[in-house]
Order: structure tokens, then sequence, then C-alpha cells
């Protein structure tokens, strides 16, 4: 097995979302969406307050995991025949907000 990460740096705060969306999104079908409102995952699995910087903060954190991709090898036979699988740790996401700069709500597709 071969597994490779190419990205940005994940800090922390990715680990923490990541994990967060997974849990939120296990009781769905993890191939579907997962809507969430940004402030109710950020007191509820976040343990985050309300600021803006907060929520700047967990934009950037999904924007860094959609940007990464995790690729893993397996070696299928004896003539070195491989098979790579690789995704992005965050498929694709929608981030809403108001004029006023107010998140309303997410999807994530893990």
């Amino acid at each position: 097995y071969a597994i490779t990460y190419t990205g940005e740096e994940l800090r922390t705060d990715e680990e923490l979302v990541l994990i967060n969306l997974i849990h939120l999104a296990r009781d769905n079908n993890l191939q579907q969406s997962v809507d969430f409102a940004p402030y109710k995952f950020m007191r509820d699995y976040l343990d985050w307050s309300a600021s803006k910087h907060n929520y700047i903060r967990l934009k950037d954190s999904i924007l860094r995991l959609s940007a990464s991709n995790l690729t893993i090898g397996v070696v299928r036979d004896q003539q070195r025949s491989v098979r790579l699988k690789g995704q992005s740790l965050v498929r694709s996401f929608e981030y809403e907000d108001t004029l006023t700069g107010e998140p309303l709500s997410s999807r994530y597709k893990p």
C-alpha cells in the first residue's frame, strides 16, 4: 500500500472540522450531502463562538480540506499492477451568506 497526501498543510482546525463533519454525516449515507448551519455546527461540534473570525475560520478550513487529495495505491498482483484511488477530503461544498455577510447554511459532501 502507498498513501499519498497532496495539498496545503492541514492544521488542528482542519482535523477538528473534518472529524466533526464525518460525525455529522455518519447517520446520513456518506455518499449524500449534509446540510448544516455554520452557527450550530460551530456551537455543537467545534465549541467555537459565533464570531466573524470563527465563521471565516470554518470556511477557510473547509476550503483547505477541499483543496487536498488523498491517494491510496494498492499492488494488485505479482506483476506489480497498481490500482490508485484518489479523492479530496471534502469533495464539494456550498457556502451561502446574505448581503450582510451572515452565513445561512453550508452543504458538505464527504
